[in-house]
């Protein structure tokens, strides 16, 4: 059975909060914000970071009214994800929320690339013995 986006969204929102993150979610989106406005908006006070991410069930894609946001905070300098169940699995979501996530291993980090699929038993191992740094 197919993960739904709510139980999802609970979940990232779960992880997110125990690794230090602060988390806003609109709620009810259809009578407060702009059609199309992302599920989350995360900061992180010691990473010095906010990410926008729109989530969605597997096989979806966002909306144009979606993507033009996810477009407007990308060319304001933010992060932008679009994360399906599939990203929690290979451990994508891990990498970001920790602070390693594609963008960053270059641009911040400036260490080596790691395999883009790595599962999230992989990729907590790489971190105990020191192969990719926090």
């Amino acid at each position: 059975m197919d993960q739904s986006e709510s139980e999802f969204q609970s979940q990232v929102i779960a992880e997110a909060k125990r690794q230090g993150w602060r988390v806003y979610h609109v709620y009810d989106s259809r009578n407060t914000s702009d059609i199309g406005f992302p599920d989350l908006i995360l900061g992180h006070p010691i990473q010095s970071r906010i990410v926008v991410i729109e989530l969605k069930r597997k096989g979806e894609k966002p909306t144009e009214a979606q993507q033009l946001w996810l477009t407007i905070f990308e060319h304001a300098g933010y992060e932008t994800h679009v994360w399906r169940p599939s990203d929690w699995d290979s451990g994508e979501i891990a990498r970001v929320l920790i602070g390693v996530g594609k963008r960053h291993i270059r641009r911040r980090l400036d260490i080596a690339p790691f395999p883009e699929r790595m599962t999230a038993e992989e990729f907590r191992e790489a971190l105990r013995v020191g192969r990719i740094e926090r």
